[in-house]
């Protein structure tokens, strides 16, 4: 009976001594371990008070996402309430989902010479043809071309397998074209390949650099093995008819996929 009883009290023991009421001040990993009730940047916080001093509560600061330990989250010498605005609808000035107050102006994540704060595709290294003249980047995406953009875009819906296709193709950096009567073939940096047949509705062939034929044009658009997809700059229609919209964000994409990146250098 002895050894029942002690077993029975180190079961108990540890959930009596449960630590659901830290200080303030005190490491944190949710906010249910806090006495306050708030857990930001791994600490307990009091939800009305100011641990940076930034005229922002703390509780606002961990609801938008912004430091509630640093003045100047991102550190680019702006502070956090500057970069807020109204707090209700905090500013984001190039329109990608995240705040100016966390997006910095001092950095470039993707290296395309257009500062994070003010780039919309922060993992994608913007070229100038695509109608950012400031930018310098050669349309790669994190590892990535730019043409695996439509994968992720359009998982989910009716054009997945389209969005598929030219993850596939996923051509990076600058293209050479060669042209021998109306045949042209754009080979980039990567060594994707299109191939275009010029003197027919057919002959478009997208070959990814490991030799993958990954899709081509027939009579009736983009063929994705026995489906067929009509592709503008604006929208995918699928084999049912429906029509799935990109967001306009996405539409100098597209035009990179669908035209030789925005031009190729031309060879004899």
């Amino acid at each position: 009976m002895r050894l029942t009883v002690a077993l029975a009290f180190l079961i108990v023991l540890p959930s009596c001594g449960a630590d659901t009421g830290r200080a303030n001040g005190e490491s944190c990993e949710f906010d249910g371990v806090c006495a306050s009730g708030l857990c930001g940047a791994q600490i307990c916080l009091d939800p009305a008070g100011d641990r940076d001093e930034d005229s922002l509560t703390n509780e606002l600061e961990v609801r938008l996402g912004t430091s509630p330990l640093l003045a100047d989250t991102d550190g680019d010498g702006v502070s956090d309430p500057d970069e807020l605005g109204d707090g209700a609808e905090p500013i984001d000035g190039d329109g990608d989902g995240l705040i100016d107050a966390i997006e910095s102006g001092n950095t470039d994540a993707d290296g395309d010479c257009l500062d994070d704060e003010d780039d919309p595709f922060d993992g994608i290294a913007n070229k100038q043809a695509s109608g950012y003249p400031n930018a310098c980047g050669d349309g790669a995406y994190q590892g990535m071309g730019a043409c695996a953009l439509l994968e992720v875009a359009l998982r989910g819906t009716c054009a997945s397998a389209f969005g598929e296709a030219f993850a596939c193709f996923d051509p990076v950096g600058e293209c050479v074209l060669t042209q021998d009567g109306p045949i042209a073939t754009a080979v980039y940096d990567n060594g994707a390949v299109h191939h275009l047949d010029g003197s027919g509705p057919s002959g478009a062939i997208f070959v990814a650099s490991d030799g993958t034929r990954c899709l081509e044009r027939d009579a009736d658009g983009l063929r994705v093995g026995s489906e067929s997809f009509l592709a503008f700059t604006g929208a995918i229609t699928c084999p049912s008819g429906e029509t799935v919209e990109l967001e306009p964000d996405l539409r100098q994409l597209t035009n990179f996929c669908f035209q030789n990146g925005n031009g190729c250098a031309t060879t004899e």
